[in-house]
C-alpha cells in the first residue's frame, strides 16, 4: 500500500539524515535504537498556508498519537497511534467492494443502504480504502520520512520569511516521537525557518528537554488544575503536565511561551478552577500570554466517521460573555489574554 505522502524515500539516501542528525541532542538520540526510529513518524495531515497555528503563514504537521483523551477533542483520528480508517456514509452507494475486499469479516451491508464495521474485527489493513470507488473510505495516518517531510515544508518557504511564519509541530502530541519531532525541528532552523510546537505537556522531560533549543515558540494547554479532575476529563492526571511547564519557562529560555486554555462549559469554567490556574501561571518563571480557545463541535462528524461516540453531543460553545469574564480572571493578575488562537 503506497504512502498517502507520495512515494517513499531510501532511509540510506536522505540527503539531510547527516546535518540533522548531528544537531539532535544526545538524550533522544540514545533513544533511537535504529535509523527509522529518528528519521521516520506517523502523522495524519500536512496543512500548507495555515494561518491558525502560530504567527504567519505556516506549514502544520499533525502528528498521530495522543497519551490524553479528552473528552471535547476535536481531531480524535490524532488520538490512536496507528493508522485507521474513516467511514463517510454520505458518499457511500452500498456497492459492496468494501464488503468484499476486507479480509477479516469486519464489513457488512446495513438494511438501511450503508456499510457496517464491526470493530473488534477491523485490523486497519485498509484494503477497503483501495476497494472503494467513492471515496466513502479513507486512510488516516501514514508514515512520513524526513526527506519528505522537509520537501513539503520547503514548497511554502518564500511565504514564511514574507509573512514572519514557518513550521509547527502538533498533533496529536509530537513528542511522543520525539527524534523525528527534533530532527525536522533542527533541519528547519538550519534553513532559517521559524519553528513552533503544540503540546499537551504530558512527555518525558528526559527525553525531550533538548527540544526547546530548536524550538522559537511553544504553546501548552492547561485543561484544568486539580489532578483527579484533570484525569476524569483527560483520561490522565496533570502533574507530568504541570512539572513539564514548569521547566519549560524556567529552562527554555529562547522560546516564547504561550499557555493555552479550552474553555469547556461546565466542565473547567467554574471559579475554583479558573482561580487555580491563573495561580500556577501566574506562577511561572516566565510566559508571553494566556490564550483562551473555546470549546467548539468541529470534530463531531469525524467520531461518527470513526465509529466512535461523542460524549459532549448536546454540549454548546460558550458564550461571549462567559468568554469575557474568563478573560478578566486572568488578565487581573496582570497576565496577556487573548480569547481564540
Amino acid at each position: 500500500m503506497g504512502s498517502r505522502f507520495g512515494e517513499r524515500a531510501s532511509l540510506h539516501a536522505l540527503p539531510y539524515s547527516g546535518s540533522t542528525q548531528a544537531c539532535l541532542s544526545p538524550d533522544v538520540a540514545a533513544g533511537c535504537d535504529e535509523e527509522l526510529c529518528a528519521l521516520s513518524a506517523n502523522l495524519f495531515r500536512i496543512e500548507r498556508l495555515a494561518v491558525h497555528d502560530g504567527p504567519g503563514i505556516r506549514t502544520v504537521l499533525f502528528f498521530k498519537g495522543c497519551p490524553l483523551r479528552c473528552k471535547w477533542c476535536s481531531t480524535p483520528e490524532s488520538q490512536t497511534a496507528l493508522p485507521e480508517t474513516l467511514y463517510k456514509v454520505e458518499q457511500c452507494t452500498a456497492c459492496g467492494s468494501c464488503v468484499n475486499a476486507c479480509p477479516k469479516g469486519a464489513l457488512s451491508l446495513s438494511p438501511v443502504g450503508s456499510v457496517h464495521t464491526d470493530h473488534s474485527l477491523c485490523t486497519g489493513l485498509g484494503f477497503c480504502v483501495e476497494a472503494c470507488p467513492y471515496g466513502a473510505r479513507k486512510w488516516v495516518g501514514d508514515t512520513i520520512t524526513l526527506d519528505q517531510v522537509m520537501s513539503e515544508i520547503e514548497k511554502d518557504e518564500i511565504f514564511y520569511h514574507r509573512s514572519g511564519g514557518g513550521i509547527t509541530l502538533s498533533g496529536g502530541e509530537p513528542l511522543l516521537q520525539p527524534a523525528f519531532a527534533e530532527a525536522v525541528l533542527a533541519a528547519a532552523r538550519m534553513r532559517g525557518i521559524s519553528t513552533a510546537l503544540e503540546t499537551c505537556g504530558h512527555f518525558s522531560w528526559d527525553i525531550c528537554q533538548g527540544v526547546g533549543r530548536h524550538l522559537d515558540l511553544v504553546y501548552v494547554d492547561i485543561k484544568h488544575a486539580d489532578p483527579a479532575r484533570h484525569e476524569a476529563l483527560t483520561g490522565v492526571r496533570n502533574e507530568i503536565i504541570l512539572e513539564n511547564i514548569q521547566r519549560m519557562a524556567a529552562l527554555w529560555t529562547e522560546t516564547d511561551l504561550v499557555v493555552r486554555i479550552p474553555v469547556v462549559p461546565g466542565l473547567n469554567d467554574d471559579p475554583k478552577n479558573l482561580q487555580e490556574t491563573a495561580e500556577v501561571i501566574q506562577a511561572l518563571d516566565r510566559v508571553s500570554r494566556v490564550e483562551l480557545l473555546p470549546y467548539h463541535r468541529y470534530g463531531v462528524a469525524t467520531y461518527e466517521r470513526l465509529g466512535r461516540e461523542y460524549s459532549l453531543k448536546d454540549l454548546k460553545p460558550p458564550s461571549s460573555e462567559l468568554l469575557q469574564a474568563v478573560a478578566l480572571v486572568f488578565s487581573s493578575r496582570g497576565l496577556s489574554v487573548r480569547i481564540g488562537g
